[in-house]
């Protein structure tokens, strides 16, 4: 690649002694992630929330067209979305 390339990632943690419930734990990083998915993300490229939500449960790269991805990192104490551009250089 021989474009631009720019990353943003933001994690949500789970400060507890006990391990979160892993649903409830996925609604709220999907919730935290879409305000930033929001500010960042051009809208018509946007995941729909229930596909944002999909890819934190997946923890699967999404690829979202036009040189945007979505990255996820889903474990027991924390979810991180991981917002990459991958400016096309043609």
């Amino acid at each position: 690649m021989t474009g631009s390339l720019d990353v943003v990632s933001v994690s949500v943690q789970d400060e507890g002694a006990q391990a979160p419930d892993a649903q409830e734990f996925d609604v709220r990083a999907t919730e935290a992630f879409a305000e930033l998915v929001a500010l960042l993300i051009p809208e018509e490229h946007r995941p729909t929330p229930d596909a944002l939500f999909a890819g934190v449960q997946r923890n699967y790269p999404i690829e979202l067209g036009s040189g945007w991805y979505l990255s996820f990192d889903r474990a027991s104490s924390h979810r991180t979305l991981g917002i990459v551009y991958a400016e096309d250089p043609g």
